[in-house]
């Protein structure tokens, strides 16, 4: 039985090398193994050293090795390029000092800026926990009100002349 666990443990190293990133959901299926199976080994190779784990929203992502948050997003999910660029898209539409943004809003706008899905490749409630954690840190400070509904859907309410300048401030800090 722990030679079957070592041997799991050096091939699901080996896979976190070549992928960077996974989830828990990831390894399993590519490794063939229950979920639990792979959150074992994922925690145990996280204990020897082999991987960090990094939360996204509530999902956690685990990676070979150390990555910045904004590199993170993207790993999960390469539409995240598209995302500043979408969210400007999305206040410029703004009729009023006040917009109402959901994470799955941001997602459409990523989409049709990258002209194909945005869920891919963890799939849609992982690209759903990164978009809203993206927008609560990007927002961070324009967010007047989070409203949730019935389907436990999050909206945001944000100020736009906030949120504009905290973009235009992170471009600017970006270009520095």
């Amino acid at each position: 039985m722990w030679r079957r666990v070592a041997a799991r443990r050096e091939e699901a190293r080996a896979l976190l090398s070549q992928l960077k990133c996974t989830t828990t959901s990831g390894l399993a299926g590519r490794l063939g193994i229950s979920h639990s199976q792979a959150a074992y080994l994922l925690r145990v190779l996280e204990r020897e050293g082999g991987v960090v784990k990094h939360k996204v929203g509530r999902a956690a992502v685990w990676c070979a090795a150390p990555v910045p948050q904004e590199e993170l997003y993207i790993l999960v999910n390469p539409c995240f390029k598209y995302a500043e660029e979408a969210l400007k898209a999305l206040l410029e539409g703004a009729r009023g000092a006040v917009r109402t943004i959901t994470p799955l809003d941001l997602i459409k706008a990523m989409e049709r800026l990258h002209r194909r899905s945005c869920a891919a490749p963890l799939g849609r409630l992982y690209a759903l926990a990164a978009a809203r954690a993206w927008l609560m840190s990007r927002l961070d400070g324009a967010i007047i009100d989070v409203k949730r509904r019935e389907t436990k859907a999050v909206q945001f309410i944000v100020d736009v002349r906030k949120a504009r300048e905290r973009l235009a401030a992170a471009a600017a800090a970006a270009a520095v």
